[in-house]
């Protein structure tokens, strides 16, 4: 594996909660590599107009969003 970079971000507390809670299901996940993996699929998956409608996403004002992911085998 590459070498990772470091950088400080700030995370709703909502959506903290759910890689928190992902991560006590997975407790061999570390909350870092959850944040990683999925940053990484959005980028490397996602088109420009999928990842464009994720920056915009809100749950104030998106109260039903949908979205998929699928790794072929």
């Amino acid at each position: 594996m590459e070498n990772l970079k470091l950088i400080s971000v700030r995370i709703d507390p909502k959506t903290l909660e759910k890689i928190d809670t992902i991560q006590k299901v997975h407790h061999y996940w570390k909350r870092n590599a959850i944040i990683n993996s999925l940053l990484t699929a959005v980028v490397d998956a996602m088109d420009a107009g999928a990842i464009y409608d994720m920056v915009r996403y809100t749950r104030n004002s998106h109260t039903k969003p949908r979205g998929s992911f699928y790794l072929p085998d």
